[in-house]
């Protein structure tokens, strides 16, 4: 299996969907044929891919309108993102070979969302939600939103609290940039304390 993969780390719904595998000089499109497969638990789907020959490579392209029909993963809004494996199939023997897997994030096509699509994370609501908080206290004894009642007595609590937010809001962006789920990043840095 390859050390490195040229799949893509996230995917926007109805958008055209293009990429190579001319990595896969052991499995010739002469020979083999290579097909995608993803699924996602959170939101529950699946769907497969077949890729067109390229030379001695595979291209695999798919058009918006097949993509807008694919329901978007968000791992930023909580959801599990695709998990996908690559496989070559001889086009003679039929035997399969696992040439590649990993996860994407299927990002939603905004023209396609309901009007007030949120599209921030539960952390990016949650520091949101904090800042008008700890701006109401500044000139109050106490403010009430979405049926509680903070006290001002509480701002060192709710500016911890904003603080380690920002922080998982920092491990959200990096995930991001990244391409990994955001756990990722903090085991990372928990392996590299020691």
């Amino acid at each position: 299996m390859p050390s490195h993969s040229p799949e893509p780390t996230f995917l926007y719904q109805n958008t055209e969907w293009t990429w190579d595998r001319s990595d896969l000089s052991d499995y010739p499109s002469s020979d083999w044929d290579l097909t995608y497969t993803f699924t996602s638990i959170l939101p529950q789907s699946k769907f497969s891919l077949s890729a067109q020959p390229n030379g001695f490579g595979y291209r695999i392209s798919v058009p918006s309108a097949t993509t807008a029909n694919y329901t978007p993963s968000n791992r930023r809004q909580g959801h599990s993102g695709y998990y996908w494996q690559a496989v070559a199939t001889h086009q003679t023997t039929s035997e399969n070979r696992l040439v590649g897997n990993g996860v994407i994030d299927l990002k939603p096509d905004l023209s396609l969302q309901a009007a007030g699509y949120d599209p921030r994370s539960a952390n990016e609501r949650r520091r949101d939600e904090l800042r008008v908080i700890l701006s109401k206290l500044n000139n109050a004894q106490s403010y009430t939103i979405a049926g509680r009642t903070y006290q001002y007595r509480e701002i060192g609590e709710l500016r911890e609290e904003l603080s380690k937010v920002e922080a998982e809001i920092s491990l959200e962006h990096q995930a991001d940039t990244m391409g990994i789920d955001a756990s990722q990043i903090r085991f990372r840095k928990i392996l590299t304390r020691f």
